[in-house]
């Protein structure tokens, strides 16, 4: 069984692409969500999504969109995603935002005898909690010692990890649309047969750029969206 495991693309469809073009031969598709957000084309990712994820969770943007809630994203990112949320949810149809709202916030699968959780921030559907590369292994054992599964996934920090803790093996795959590590590069992450392996592919940034540039942005916050994009998040 070889898995695509894929989260906060953010509205990103060129890095979306990226991805599924680089990975064209998988069993199943993950997503672990923020769909929305940031990006130019909240519609296309979202759809793509609908049809080719076998599971996907909820993430804090895809609930703050659909609701009209906040997003609690730090405070470097609060005005990029307060400004661009409003221009994505003009560009979605009420039958999207209500495929955001019936999203789960976690999902359990059992495949070839081993157990999984995936969710967006933290193995028990907490939203906003940030579980970084700098989390110890005793904080991040607190989260998942009463998660009955072998392998966690979660999202949220875009800094793609694997980390063995105990008997268990949790995974961030990092982001797809919006990498925040130092590089640009979709992040993403492949379960094929028992191995987990994080990977990394090229798009063409420039053309997210330039379709930032056309969308209804107030003066100098798509310059600001594009800088993240063009440095993998070290620049905002």
């Amino acid at each position: 069984m070889k898995i695509l495991i894929i989260s906060d693309i953010h509205s990103n469809y060129e890095a979306l692409l990226a991805v599924a073009n680089a990975e064209k031969h998988v069993d199943q598709i993950w997503c672990l969500g923020d769909l929305v957000d940031y990006g130019p084309q909240p519609a296309e990712v979202v759809q793509w999504v609908r049809h080719r994820a076998q599971l996907c969770v909820r993430g804090n943007h895809d609930f703050a969109l659909a609701f009209n809630e906040d997003c609690h994203c730090g405070k470097r990112f609060r005005e990029l995603s307060r400004e661009s949320r409003e221009m994505n949810r003009q560009l979605l149809t009420p039958e999207q935002i209500a495929y955001l709202q019936l999203l789960p916030e976690t999902e359990e699968i059992v495949l070839e005898n081993c157990r999984f959780r995936i969710a967006h921030a933290t193995p028990s559907g907490n939203l906003y909690r940030y579980l970084l590369p700098g989390t110890t292994d005793i904080e991040l054992a607190a989260e998942i010692e009463c998660i009955l599964a072998d392998v966690v996934f979660c999202g949220h920090t875009h800094f793609p990890m694997i980390r063995k803790v105990g008997s268990k093996l949790f995974v961030n795959p990092g982001s797809v649309g919006q990498p925040r590590d130092g590089d640009p590069r979709a992040s993403y992450a492949i379960w094929d047969e028992g191995v987990v392996k994080l990977r990394r592919t090229q798009y063409d940034i420039s053309k997210t750029v330039e379709k930032l540039q056309g969308c209804s942005l107030s003066p100098g916050m798509a310059d600001q969206l594009a800088m993240v994009l063009q440095t993998g998040g070290t620049n905002v």
